[in-house]
């Protein structure tokens, strides 16, 4: 072998070199990525758990006078009210957007849609 001819460790050298600049770039990368997604999945869940501790007891509410006026309902004995009440007191129509404001909050003093099937208990008696 000549002198400036380079020995077969220095070509192996080289190449690992490389690549293993290339495999910690990648590795970086991955952690990076990786702690920037688990950063993002806490903050989700710290808001989505206040915004579940807020919302919970409303929605509670709801669903307790709902079942209660469904129960006062089949007191009454009228099919055709219950039937009625049960459509209009489902959980999605119940939740639905428009009775609600920008922060959640229920549109003046009471959901509409409970006040008038609570006058309707109320009067039906």
């Amino acid at each position: 072998m000549s002198e400036n001819a380079p020995s077969v460790d220095d070509v192996w050298e080289e190449n690992d070199s490389r690549e293993l600049e290339s495999s910690t770039a990648d590795i970086r990368r991955i952690h990076k990525k990786q702690g920037y997604l688990d950063g993002l999945m806490r903050a989700k869940e710290s808001s989505l758990q206040a915004g579940f501790d807020d919302s919970f007891p409303k929605g509670a509410d709801l669903g307790i006078t709902a079942g209660y006026i469904l129960a006062q309902l089949v007191s009454h004995k009228d099919e055709n009210m219950l039937q009625q009440a049960k459509q209009e007191l489902n959980i999605a129509k119940v939740l639905s957007k428009k009775y609600f404001s920008s922060t959640l909050e229920i549109e003046g003093d009471e959901h509409p849609v409970m006040e008038k099937w609570k006058d309707q208990v109320t009067g039906s008696k």
